[in-house]
């Protein structure tokens, strides 16, 4: 685990098990739809449906909980922490990248751009939820960071032994491919946007 990677995780440690049970509680409550219903689903309308619930959660959870300031900027839900984390809430692959529609605001959110109402210098965080081959049920919970299209780390958040635990999975780089100098500018230009 590298140094960013456990500072974030320690600052974040007062949410996580939050996360981890939300994920949980939002999968659970789409397993009751009707599977009519759900025969129905693609997987971006199941996504959207498990997304949902979960900020349905994390509005229950920390709406009214000091340092926690829910919004909803411009359709971007976030959970702001301190004014030091900015968390999203999405469905993710195994490297813990998102792969929704790239909007501006997206991709301006994923480059570390100012955004209205986001606090400036703020890390931006994915608590995120994989599904298993079936699509039904909840297969792993992650924490990553993203900047650009690189995932900086990734973690799996389990429970043993009635505790959160907390695991690095960060695929392996090969040598000479770190992200380590992210210029907005030259990966906007290499995307074919400005």
């Amino acid at each position: 685990m590298d140094d960013e990677q456990e500072r974030e995780l320690l600052e974040a440690e007062p949410l996580l098990r939050d996360f981890y049970d939300g994920w949980h509680a939002a999968a659970d409550m789409y397993a009751t739809y009707p599977e009519a219903a759900t025969a129905q689903h693609g997987e971006t309308t199941a996504a959207n449906c498990v997304r949902s619930h979960m900020f349905f959660e994390v509005k229950r959870r920390f709406d009214d909980r000091p340092g926690c300031v829910v919004r909803d900027v411009r359709g971007l839900k976030v959970l702001i922490y301190k004014s030091t984390q900015v968390w999203r809430f999405k469905k993710v692959d195994r490297a813990g990248r998102h792969s929704n529609y790239p909007t501006q605001q997206q991709e301006d959110f994923d480059d570390q751009l100012p955004l209205p109402d986001i606090p400036k210098g703020a890390t931006r965080l994915t608590s995120g939820y994989m599904l298993d081959a079936s699509g039904k049920v909840l297969e792993r919970i992650v924490v990553s960071r993203v900047l650009g299209r690189d995932v900086l780390w990734v973690a799996q958040t389990v429970m043993a032994d009635g505790a959160l635990k907390v695991r690095d999975i960060t695929p392996s780089r090969l040598p000479g491919t770190e992200p380590i100098d992210f210029d907005v500018i030259r990966a906007r230009q290499r995307r074919g946007r400005r």
